[in-house]
């Protein structure tokens, strides 16, 4: 009795797959590989591929052209870096059977132009990749490993990271709060002041400016409510390592952020000051299903409001502590 799935087993196999090709063609494609004695006992998949291919549809030149054409598709934002590289390498071995080439020095280039078109490495990474010795930066395999070994070690932090998202924007988010609430009240005692002063009649003035300083108490009572949920919420994260999710520990635990900032720019996907030098709404490498490339610091179209803290700030770019009215948190 014959082991399934055993080296024997393949003759039969590849026999019946030579079966189902001819039983799709008319005899007409096929009737030259008849042999004499054998038939077509002795034909493997390949070779009738092979005939197909030389014989009855050789590609044409625009057929070539095309088939090149496609086998440089950018590097989607949905397809992980690894997956691109082995579409690469698959995509390239496959050409072949069809008499398109294409060099390894082609395939470099275009994996390079992608990997800086994609914005999705930061300066640091690059400069570390254009100090590396010829031999690496000429060679795919070597490029290809060194820019995943990024990309693995990005996906590690983050997955490990991710547990304790939740509650730290939950605390940004209140901090930010509290800033607005301080600009509104702000804002609204200086349009008191103006009111008073354009108002010719005496008890409308006294009127409005109750009205208004009647806004202006329940909004600072308001802003106080959100800074003392803030404080308690940081309090929590920096005394219950656990308080951040299942991987434990919040921002204060956290290592100090090495990569740079776009200071001063904002992203529809990941708010104020996004990681990457050249990050924004527009130039976003890793956007959310909903992000809108038009969003700016000033009309944010309803996008993401985070605010990074000193501690996710490099410390050489403390000293952009202001921008728009804006400081980077110190706490």
């Amino acid at each position: 009795m014959k082991k399934s799935g055993s080296s024997s087993e393949l003759p039969g196999f590849l026999r019946g797959v030579v079966d189902n090709l001819r039983d799709a063609l008319d005899e007409q494609y096929y009737s030259q590989l008849r042999h004499r004695l054998t038939a077509y006992r002795n034909i493997t998949p390949f070779q009738i591929l092979d005939h197909l291919n030389d014989r009855w549809c050789p590609l044409d030149v625009q057929a070539k052209k095309t088939l090149k054409k496609n086998y440089y598709s950018k590097w989607g934002t949905d397809e992980h870096l690894t997956a691109f590289g082995k579409r690469l390498d698959d995509d390239q071995r496959a050409l072949v059977r069809s008499d398109v080439t294409i060099a390894d020095d082609d395939k470099l280039q275009f994996y390079l132009e992608e990997i800086y078109d994609s914005n999705r490495f930061d300066k640091q990474e690059m400069l570390t990749w254009e100090q590396q010795p010829a031999n690496i930066k000429t060679d795919f395999d070597e490029a290809k490993a060194y820019f995943e070994r990024i990309v693995k070690a990005t996906d590690t932090y983050e997955q490990n990271a991710g547990g304790g998202t939740t509650g730290r924007n939950r605390y940004e988010s209140a901090n930010q709060m509290a800033d607005y609430g301080d600009e509104i009240r702000e804002y609204i005692q200086q349009l008191a002041s103006a009111g008073a002063a354009s108002q010719n009649d005496a008890a409308a003035n006294v009127q409005t400016t109750d009205k208004l300083a009647a806004m202006a108490a329940e909004i600072k009572k308001l802003t106080a409510t959100i800074a003392t949920m803030a404080t308690k919420m940081n309090n929590n994260e920096n005394h219950n390592p656990n308080a951040g999710g299942t991987t434990g520990g919040g921002d204060s635990r956290r290592p100090q952020m090495k990569k740079l900032r776009n200071m001063g720019a904002y992203c529809h996907s990941h708010g104020f000051h996004p990681v990457g030098i050249d990050h924004d709404s527009a130039n976003c490498g890793w956007r959310k299903p909903d992000h809108n490339a038009a969003a700016t610091w000033t009309n944010r179209l309803g996008g993401d409001m985070f605010w990074p803290s000193a501690k996710r700030v490099a410390i050489e770019q403390h000293e952009h502590h202001t921008w728009k009215g804006k400081s980077v948190p110190t706490n």
